[in-house]
């Protein structure tokens, strides 16, 4: 994957920039988990097994199935003309069967539980089910998640729950919306349980605090330090991850790349030297690591392999000048006896 991949982020920051720096919510947060969705799908298998409590293989591609998330809707014009609009959900998958929808969600808007409930229905109309005999419909609801990337309250729990309940007569149906809050969760805790997928969104809990610093660099300079020490801790463990085959390299690669991206963004206030210490916290060293040891392997053989040929030269150079030595010395005797 390359950088082009990831324009749509470039424009989302600057736009986020430019509108004003005290913007509650940065698209750009949405396109790094559509991107995460379109190209990492098996990071999101943890995800799905933290939320539901379930227990699918990470990259178990019989288990997955990826649904195109464009849902389409009519809408009516001011001259009462039908127009057909798409609506696009963050994430639809299905695991063993199961129909599961993901949306991600930076800050709370207060509608989020009306669009996962539209986005339902339209996932719901496009699985209906009819009895070729009877004609009767069965309709599968699909599994709701939200992930919710800043922090609503200082004692959340790492998931919380929302209910949608539907009414039908005098029956309720109700559904349980399980929320991911990712401030939540250690960074310890995200590779304990294989949450790569969060690995973009953890700088984002040091965002308030960058600003604050931001405002006076010098005097907040330790708090500085700090924040990226923890960042430096942070890409020791995807370092690790991806060393011990946890994490691919490739899916390494693609991580850091949103992640740098997102601290960039929440650092944009911090003066050019300090922002790009901090973005560099996880840089190309963290990606080149199955790449460096095939090379540190075949320099350290080729090594080896030289001191041996350079040893054996040499034993067999000193066994020439032996033999050169004796051979001289014989034939000095023998013209002393002729």
């Amino acid at each position: 994957m390359t950088e082009e991949l990831y324009k749509a982020g470039d424009e989302s920051a600057r736009d986020a920039d430019s509108a004003s720096k005290d913007t509650p919510h940065h698209t750009l947060f949405d396109d790094v988990f559509k991107t995460i969705c379109v190209y990492m799908q098996p990071l999101l298998v943890p995800l799905v097994n933290e939320m539901f409590g379930t227990n699918y293989k990470m990259y178990s591609a019989e288990e997955m199935e990826r649904y195109a998330n464009e849902h389409m809707k009519l809408v009516f014009s001011e001259d009462d003309k039908p127009k057909v609009s798409k609506v696009i959900s963050d994430f639809y998958m299905k695991l063993d069967g199961t129909l599961y929808h993901i949306e991600c969600q930076s800050t709370e808007d207060g509608d989020i539980l009306i669009r996962i409930l539209d986005y339902n229905m339209r996932i719901a109309f496009e699985n209906v089910e009819k009895d070729g005999q009877s004609g009767n419909l069965r309709v599968q609801l699909p599994h709701s998640a939200l992930l919710m990337l800043r922090k609503s309250s200082e004692d959340e729990p790492k998931i919380s729950y929302n209910t949608i309940t539907y009414v039908y007569q005098d029956r309720e149906f109700v559904i349980f919306v399980p929320v991911l809050h990712v401030q939540a969760y250690s960074m310890e805790e995200v590779f304990d349980k294989e949450l790569y997928s969060l690995i973009p969104f953890f700088s984002i809990r040091y965002e308030q605090e960058i600003a604050r610093i931001s405002k006076n660099p010098l005097e907040n300079r330790e708090d500085y330090d700090k924040i990226y020490s923890e960042l430096m801790r942070f890409t020791d463990l995807v370092y690790r991850a991806c060393a011990s085959g946890k994490l691919s390299e490739h899916f390494s690669r693609e991580l850091a790349v949103l992640y740098r991206k997102i601290v960039n963004t929440i650092s944009n206030r911090l003066d050019d030297q300090m922002k790009e210490r901090l973005v560099n916290t996880m840089d190309g060293q963290v990606l080149e690591l199955q790449c460096q040891k095939w090379y540190r392997e075949a320099r350290q053989a080729e090594k080896v392999n030289t001191e041996r040929e350079k040893k054996r030269a040499d034993e067999a150079e000193a066994k020439l000048r032996e033999a050169t030595a004796y051979i001289k010395e014989l034939e000095a005797k023998l013209s002393q006896k002729s």
